[in-house]
C-alpha cells in the first residue's frame, strides 16, 4: 500500500537523520483473525521483525472484518492492514483508493490463477444442559453449506484436472464433502454435505419421493422408519402433516419398490488389469 510505503520511506529517511534519542515511528496495522493475520504473527518470533521497537513501534489494531479495516485506510487511522482480495479489489474500484499496494501476501497456493479459501460453520449457541430434545433444538444435525463464486469458477475435489490434483488434495474437510452442484459444467456452486455425494448430484429415479432434503439415502431412512415402535409411529403421525406423509408413503411401498432402493448400476466400464 502506497501509505505503508510512503511511511517507510519517510521513516528510513528520517530514521537515518534523526539522533538516537528519537521516538520510533507508531506504525498503525490492522488485523481480524488472531494467528491468522501476518501482522498478529510477524511480531511473534524473534528475528522476523528486525527493525520493531527500533525505528517503529508496531500498533496492532483489531478491526470486525477487512471492510471496516479498509475504511481506516481510507481515512487514514492505519498505515497498513490485512485485507481479503475481495476488498481490497473493492477500495480500488468503488473508494477509488488508486494508491493502494499489496506489500506482503500471506498464502499463496501454488496454482495461477486459483487460490483456495476457508469457510467453517460454528454452533456457538449456548446450552445450560437438559434432556436430548433440548439439545436438539441447539444442535447440527445434517448441516449442508452452499458456497456460489461470481465472476469466477470451483475446482472439484473429487476429479479435479491434473494440475490443481495437488492443491485439492491438500484441502481439508471435516464433517463435510463438497462436491459441485447444479447442472453438470456448471462450476459456479458448491454443496457441502455431511455425506458422501458426487459432483453434480441429483435425485435417483428409483426414489420414491423426499424423505427430509431430498439428499438422504433413501433405502437407509426407509428401513429406520419401518423398524419403529408403533408408540413411535404414532409419535410421528401425530407431529406435523409432513412427517405423517413421510411415514404413509414408506408404510405403501411394495417389495419391489423397496428393492430398487437398495442399488443401481448406471453405466459399465472396462477394466485393466
Amino acid at each position: 500500500m502506497k501509505r505503508l510505503g510512503t511511511a517507510l520511506a519517510c521513516l528510513l529517511a528520517i530514521s537515518a537523520a534523526l539522533p538516537l534519542s528519537a521516538e520510533p515511528y507508531r506504525l498503525r496495522i490492522g488485523w481480524v483473525v488472531a494467528g491468522a493475520d501476518l501482522g498478529t504473527l510477524m511480531f511473534v518470533k524473534p528475528g522476523l521483525a528486525v527493525h520493531a521497537s527500533k525505528s517503529y513501534t508496531p500498533d496492532l489494531i483489531h478491526f470486525e472484518g477487512t471492510s471496516t479495516a479498509m475504511t481506516a485506510l481510507a481515512t487514514g487511522e492505519l498505515d497498513t492492514a490485512s485485507l481479503a482480495y475481495s476488498t481490497f479489489a473493492l477500495g480500488v474500484q468503488n473508494a477509488g483508493m488508486s494508491d493502494l499496494k499489496v506489500i506482503g501476501d500471506e498464502f499463496q497456493d501454488g496454482v495461477p490463477g486459483y487460490h483456495t479459501n476457508e469457510y467453517r460453520v460454528r454452533n456457538d449457541s449456548p446450552f445450560d444442559g437438559g434432556d436430548r430434545e433440548a439439545a436438539l433444538l441447539q444442535t447440527f444435525c445434517s448441516t449442508h453449506a452452499v458456497l456460489r463464486a461470481t465472476g469466477g469458477a470451483f475446482v472439484s475435489l473429487t476429479d479435479p484436472p491434473p494440475e490443481y490434483a495437488q492443491a485439492a488434495a491438500a484441502c481439508v474437510n471435516e464433517g463435510v464433502w463438497p462436491v459441485l452442484a447444479g447442472d453438470p459444467g456448471d462450476r459456479s456452486t458448491v454443496l457441502a454435505s455431511p455425506i458422501i455425494l458426487e459432483d453434480h448430484p441429483q435425485i435417483a429415479p428409483e426414489s420414491p419421493g423426499d424423505l427430509f432434503d431430498g439428499g438422504e439415502i433413501d433405502q437407509m431412512l426407509v428401513l429406520n422408519i419401518l423398524s419403529l415402535t408403533e408408540e413411535e409411529r404414532r409419535d410421528m403421525r401425530d407431529a406435523d402433516p409432513r412427517t405423517r406423509e413421510i411415514l404413509e408413503r414408506t408404510e405403501a411401498l411394495s417389495p419391489e419398490e423397496l428393492m430398487r432402493l437398495h442399488g443401481a448400476i448406471r453405466e459399465f466400464g472396462m477394466v485393466r488389469r
